[in-house]
């Protein structure tokens, strides 16, 4: 290969904090102790702090997290059920102000039907989406340090402020999803789209219009031999047929068109008795047994890199991986991402 080829840039990397929705506070405190300095020491950007119901509130946990770290970034779900918009563009304001410190965005709609019928929430799955949108573009203005005075459908404001947020601090914004009310969604606030990766021969599906960004939540274990990644994975994600059973439930309850999408992926699989598709190094056992929420790719690192390589063809720019398990979690990932960024030419 010439010198002169251009080559694919490296994705932004997060990792994922562990569930906080055990009573084990011990051991989750140790987590959020540990992964701060785990992202630092394996240079990534930080980690996503994700919500619902039953989880501790995630501003806590990102204000905890950038403590305990000089550079780490916490990207934080951001539920509009769970407070306005001039609240989280006041805390972002405040941690920008009192820590020098920047907070990334992850706007969701909450996808668990249970917790939005809680709540009181009535509006349906579209109409979700279009108060996302506003309540992101609400955000986005009182960051600028303007007086803000906004009509909207959901939300209303007359000439609201919080402190400017200098440019080098104001947070990234993403949106979650994969249903064409999210595409639309993520167009309109100029978000990166986060989405749980299809098969690899299929990530141009998930790809947006030529130049917007997506990203992709995924879980990675690779090694210098297949084999002993084959059997981490294992080890990590034995059969559980009570998992499986409880998987089903939750689809049936979720409106999430993900957990549908990855729900009938895995039945497909199981179907065919494999563990993927394509070059095998993509796995749902862990999705389909209820232990996490996303695939993984699982091989050497060639075999993964291989795989990556299609996805940031199609346009990833992000890359968030699953809760690790250890320091070598992440470093094992960031060298099977490095190697696919090493290959794959510059995507259109």
């Amino acid at each position: 290969m010439s010198q002169d080829t251009a080559h694919a840039t490296m994705p932004v990397l997060y990792a994922t904090f562990p569930s906080s929705a055990h009573d084990d506070v011990v051991t989750f405190s140790g987590e959020l102790d540990q992964l701060p300095r785990w992202c630092d020491s394996a240079s990534y950007r930080g980690a996503l702090i994700y919500t619902d119901n039953s989880l501790m509130d995630p501003w806590v946990v990102a204000q905890e997290s950038i403590r305990r770290s000089p550079s780490f970034v916490p990207l934080v779900a951001i539920q509009p059920l769970y407070q306005h918009p001039f609240a989280v563009a006041r805390t972002v304001a405040s941690i920008a102000s009192l820590r020098r410190r920047r907070v990334d965005l992850n706007f969701v709609t909450g996808g668990f039907k249970a917790d939005l019928v809680s709540l009181g929430d009535d509006l349906d799955h579209d109409r979700r989406y279009d108060r996302l949108v506003e309540y992101a573009d609400v955000v986005r203005a009182l960051l600028a340090g303007s007086r803000v005075t906004y009509a909207g459908a959901h939300y209303r404001l007359e000439s609201a402020k919080v402190r400017s947020v200098p440019a080098d601090l104001r947070p990234g914004f993403f949106v979650s999803g994969s249903s064409p009310s999210c595409r639309r969604a993520a167009k309109a606030i100029g978000a990166v789209r986060l989405c749980y990766p299809p098969w690899p021969d299929d990530a141009a599906s998930e790809a947006g219009e030529p130049g917007t960004a997506w990203g992709m939540r995924v879980g990675i274990i690779a090694r210098d031999d297949r084999d002993d990644a084959w059997a981490i994975a294992e080890t990590r994600f034995p059969p559980d047929a009570r998992g499986v059973g409880k998987q089903r439930i939750i689809s049936r309850m979720s409106e999430s068109s993900w957990q549908r999408k990855l729900s009938q992926m895995a039945e497909a699989a199981a179907r065919a008795g494999s563990a993927g598709a394509g070059d095998g190094t993509y796995w749902l056992r862990p999705f389909q047994s209820y232990k996490t929420f996303c695939p993984y790719l699982v091989g050497s690192y060639d075999e993964v890199a291989g795989a990556l390589q299609r996805y940031l063809a199609a346009g990833v720019s992000t890359i968030i991986l699953d809760v690790p398990t250890s320091y070598e979690d992440l470093v094992h990932a960031r060298l099977a991402i490095a190697r696919a960024v090493d290959a794959a030419p510059l995507s259109a």
